[in-house]
């Protein structure tokens, strides 16, 4: 099984927080948020995941909807080891004062590996992989360590933000990194398996397995 810390990104060839790159963007969700700011992007999740150093940047961002907790479920193309999460939050734009640039910025992270059910009323009485109290990090330095055996072979990681530092309405999320390694070997087994049933003689028809990523996530309010 080969592992991977180097990017696929040929403008940021040697950047190390790169599994974003292994986010399945079309399974991967972002609940109770609202995306603002210029975007380009066709999924929610896709506003905070870009090249490390692009971390700093104001736009797009992902803000909570209906009160401030914020749920993101990332699902990746293979299987991943993530050892560190680096979480930039803030207030709004310009417009904004100090208070609420500090305010809307994440002060908690629970984390779910491996995990597919989610509901809003009973996350917070769910155990997590691993919980993080957050500080203020506009700077981007601020880390977090992963506990290595408990964040291998992730195939989905839940970000869940109960709280924010100013108790404000919206908690406001510029930019998620993970860094660690990647393996490819899921996709290789789907084409091996694919190639072994579209075997000459069959008469077009395929009995496989389909995962199926329809699952319902409700929200508990």
């Amino acid at each position: 099984m080969g592992f991977g810390a180097h990017s696929h990104d040929a403008e940021f060839p040697d950047d190390d927080w790169n599994l974003y790159q292994h986010i399945d963007l079309e399974t991967s969700v972002a609940l109770n948020a609202i995306l603002g700011g210029h975007i380009s992007s066709r999924s929610q999740v896709a506003a905070v995941l870009r090249p490390h150093e692009r971390r700093l940047e104001r736009q797009p961002w992902l803000t909570s909807d209906t009160d401030e907790e914020l749920l993101l479920v990332l699902r990746f193309t293979s299987p991943v080891h993530i050892r560190k999460i680096l979480v930039i939050g803030g207030g709004g734009e310009e417009e904004c004062s100090n208070e609420d640039e500090l305010g809307g910025h994440p002060s908690r992270l629970r984390c779910f590996v491996n995990r597919e059910e989610f509901d809003f009323g009973s996350l917070n009485d769910v155990a997590a992989t691993q919980e993080f109290d957050l500080a203020v990090n506009s700077e981007g330095t601020a880390e977090l360590f992963t506990k290595v055996s408990a964040f291998t072979n992730v195939t989905s990681l839940a970000l869940y933000f109960p709280s924010n530092h100013g108790g404000l309405p919206k908690t406001l999320l510029r930019y998620v990194g993970l860094q660690g390694e990647h393996t490819h070997y899921k996709v290789e087994a789907v084409h091996a398996e694919y190639e072994l049933l579209c075997q000459p003689g069959e008469h077009g028809h395929m009995h496989g397995h389909v995962e199926d990523h329809g699952h319902s996530h409700s929200h508990g309010h």
